[in-house]
């Protein structure tokens, strides 16, 4: 979380630069938004205008899965929504409502099998070292990300960002690695935080042991040939949702 407000674009600007976009060759776009619908209506009235205009173009984004449901994730996917990566984190519920996070995992299952069949691909992002975190619950979080219908699996180590509540708490709670400095913090590691009971070197070993099991699961090697990036890949934008 980098900020607690946001101020949106109207969605007929929005519209004008994908027509430009579309225009100028540019195949896919991705909406620069940390949670693309976290305005259903903007969202949904886009999508709309993007009909009404009848352009098609090939693009994706980020969001939550308690913020969505299945007539908006038919309406992405009917103006070209290719993938969405959701915000999963953690399959612990104790985690993600101790950090202010109200996903559950039937809400995640459900919005994977509404974007499924909206045409939607879906990738998810899961955290390793939330307030709260146990050798059990990340365990938890892997196994879930192996259960779920997912195209991709993103497994990053929980950085606690300078002015930001998990900044404050892991500061006054002497949860930050000795001798490590917010500037050099990489969601790849090295791990930042360093909780009494569960070190930032055991963080790192989970976040190699996540991606090693995911890379194992049954039929894991059938969905990577799937997903092979072409030689030659689309021309790709960005665009933002959010005034700046």
């Amino acid at each position: 979380t980098y900020g607690f407000s946001v101020r949106l674009r109207s969605p007929e600007h929005i519209l004008g630069e994908l027509i430009l976009l579309k225009r100028l060759g540019v195949r896919h776009v991705y909406m620069q938004a940390d949670l693309f619908t976290v305005s259903r209506e903007q969202v949904a009235e886009l999508c709309r205008l993007m009909l009404a205009e009848g352009l098609r173009i090939s693009w994706s984004c980020s969001s939550r899965t308690d913020t969505v449901d299945l007539e908006l994730l038919q309406l992405m996917g009917r103006t070209g929504c290719r993938r969405i990566t959701w915000a999963i984190e953690s399959a612990s519920e104790v985690v993600l409502w101790r950090n202010g996070k109200g996903t559950r995992a039937e809400e995640t299952e459900r919005a994977i099998t509404w974007a499924r069949a909206a045409g939607i691909e879906s990738w998810g992002s899961f955290l390793i070292g939330l307030p709260g975190e146990t050798d059990e619950t990340v365990q938890q979080t892997v196994t879930l990300a192996k259960r779920l219908s997912l195209e991709r699996a993103i497994f990053e180590l929980a950085v606690p960002r300078l002015g930001t509540p998990l900044w404050t708490q892991a500061a006054e709670s002497g949860w930050l690695r000795q001798g490590a400095h917010w500037a050099d913090a990489d969601a790849s590691g090295p791990a930042i935080l360093d909780y009494p009971w569960l070190r930032a070197t055991r963080l790192e070993q989970w976040l190699e042991r996540a991606y090693r099991e995911w890379a194992l699961r049954p039929g894991s090697l059938w969905s990577q040939l799937q997903h092979l990036t072409p030689a030659r890949a689309p021309v790709s934008l960005d665009v933002s949702l959010y005034q700046t």
